[in-house]
């Protein structure tokens, strides 16, 4: 899932129910003006995508990423330092097959044991359609204890790697 906070507006969607090994995180800054303060970003995790348009401070000074990271499946992660003005976040969450159910035409949610666990709006947002967004006035986008009372998606010990990158 990919996740795009602006101030308490948070855009998501799911990915199509596909198994990966490995999936691409990618952030794409395409440029509306000429000297590239004014931007689209674009970010993806595995095959979706959410994107907003902010404008820059530096044109030359790409938003603060990892070169690596450990992510761990049912753990929401940053993907960088906030960035632009608005201001922009950018968060994923990587779950794990077993997790999920397939719905009809192809739409995943989580299987009952685990959304349970989940507070509102997360657990609407896990059981319901594709993509979406929602206010949320504590500006906290990661579904889970600290924001809500409830616990975290349980990865069941296996963790998923990935590397972040950034391109423009």
């Amino acid at each position: 899932m990919t996740f795009l906070r602006i101030g308490n507006h948070v855009e998501w969607v799911r990915s199509e129910k596909t198994v990966h090994t490995e999936m691409e995180i990618r952030l794409l800054l395409g440029r509306y003006d000429s000297r590239g303060f004014d931007v689209q970003a674009c970010f993806s995790v595995g095959d979706n995508s959410v994107r907003c348009r902010t404008v820059l401070e530096d044109a030359d000074a790409l938003p603060s990423v990892p070169k690596t990271r450990k992510i761990t499946a049912g753990r929401c992660f940053a993907f960088c330092a906030p960035f632009g003005t608005p201001e922009v976040a950018l968060h994923g969450l990587v779950l794990l097959r077993r997790q999920a159910v397939t719905a009809r035409l192809g739409i995943w949610h989580l299987k009952p044991e685990y959304s349970s666990l989940l507070a509102e709006p997360w657990k609407k947002l896990f059981t319901y359609a594709r993509a979406g967004a929602f206010e949320m006035p504590d500006q906290n986008v990661e579904p889970d204890g600290a924001a809500n009372g409830s616990q975290p998606i349980r990865s069941e010990k296996n963790p998923t790697s990935g590397a972040a990158g950034s391109r423009r």
